[in-house]
């Protein structure tokens, strides 16, 4: 359960930075 939360955390967070560079361009 540990391991899925943190994967799914960091995944999350993944997709907001991709979203951000997105956004910049």
């Amino acid at each position: 359960a540990t391991r899925y939360e943190k994967t799914a955390c960091s995944y999350t967070a993944n997709w907001h930075l991709v979203a951000t560079i997105l956004a910049a361009k």
